[in-house]
């Protein structure tokens, strides 16, 4: 390439991405015949400009869709075996204890894993798979967000070829993807059976996810009657993370007050549990409370919980066995009961 050719080649591949930064990431270019006569320049001129801007990352290509804006964090360059994390944004802290282990288990099956937190809008999630995607990504591991545009999102994953392997998808059952589930009935089984042998039976529940919290209500329900416990009364089914400690203290002054709660996330227990405490409600004397995860913080908590422990290594086992493989298929993980502090024998 001659010094004019290769001044003409650098200036119209400037000009070209100028133009194209300031476009919203994703959006697909005119063809390189459009683009150009809108720079005045010749095609092959232009066609080696945006050659070279894919190369950089700036621009991706996909098959049979034309070139692409690349999101603003997408590094020059690509990276075999790369993985892509999603994980809800949250106070959770199971999910941060869930992100490390998956990171490790990456590490030491050589592949390059690369995390996102999904916030309330899609579009976080969707600009990460274009960077993913953009660095040479074909691996996505990812928890649902339960938003209307969920759909989507599964769809532009399948539209850049990238495999995709669920996690908990208890909204939408995996979407016919690879599932990695993790079975609540059996988790609130064990719960609820923990706090019948310590002699409760005016046990509370608490969850907030009105949607899909059937199944963990059904086991519920299902294993007090088998216990011989009459009808749950509708005012000890709680949905209000706000509100359960409130509500938990005003059910204190009912003819048949609660003596036990179970919760389906530990951070909801371990917040209403110290609640409680600062308004001289005490764990378990006075309530005896089991939570759901067991998130490494809630052994440390003022009265370590007793909990429902999903079981991390297998999932991100079973999670990374499924996403380096081409099967399509549901693996179900039974939890295990923790019995710590926050639950006694009923006085």
């Amino acid at each position: 390439m001659g010094t004019d050719t290769a001044t003409k080649h650098h200036d119209v591949s400037h000009r070209v991405w100028e133009w194209a930064r300031q476009l919203p990431p994703g959006t697909r270019l005119p063809g390189v015949h459009l683009l150009a006569g809108q720079f005045d320049a010749n095609f092959k001129t232009v066609n080696k400009a945006v050659q070279t801007l894919v190369r950089q990352g700036a621009l991706h290509r996909r098959n049979g869709q034309g070139t692409f804006v690349s999101p603003p964090n997408c590094r020059f360059g690509t990276r075999a075996g790369q993985v892509g994390l999603c994980f809800p944004a949250g106070d959770n802290p199971w999910f941060l204890d869930f992100m490390q282990d998956v990171l490790r288990a990456c590490r030491q099956r050589n592949l390059a894993p690369c995390p996102c937190v999904t916030l309330s809008s899609a579009r976080v999630e969707q600009t990460f798979l274009e960077a993913l995607h953009c660095q040479g990504g074909k691996l996505l591991l990812r928890f649902p967000n339960s938003l209307d545009a969920e759909q989507t999102t599964c769809e532009q994953a399948a539209r850049l070829d990238i495999r995709t392997v669920m996690l908990n998808d208890f909204w939408h059952g995996g979407r016919g993807l690879p599932h990695v589930l993790v079975d609540e009935r059996i988790g609130v089984r064990l719960a609820v059976e923990h706090l019948l042998a310590l002699g409760h039976r005016r046990i509370a529940f608490c969850d907030y996810r009105r949607e899909v919290r059937h199944t963990a209500l059904d086991s519920y329900r299902q294993t007090l009657a088998a216990a011989g416990v009459a009808g749950v009364p509708e005012h000890a089914i709680l949905d209000d993370p706000e509100r359960f400690a409130a509500r938990l203290v005003e059910l204190r002054g009912a003819a048949e007050p609660p003596t036990a709660a179970v919760f389906t996330f530990d951070m909801h227990a371990d917040d209403t549990s110290r609640r409680l405490g600062a308004m001289g409600v005490r764990i378990p004397q006075d309530l005896s409370v089991v939570g759901f995860d067991d998130a490494s913080s809630v052994a440390r908590a003022p009265v370590p919980l007793t909990t429902v422990r999903q079981p991390r290594d297998a999932m991100v086992r079973a999670a990374l066995d499924l996403l380096l493989s081409d099967r399509n298929e549901t693996v179900v993980l039974a939890p295990e009961l923790v019995v710590r502090e926050s639950t006694g024998s009923l006085t």
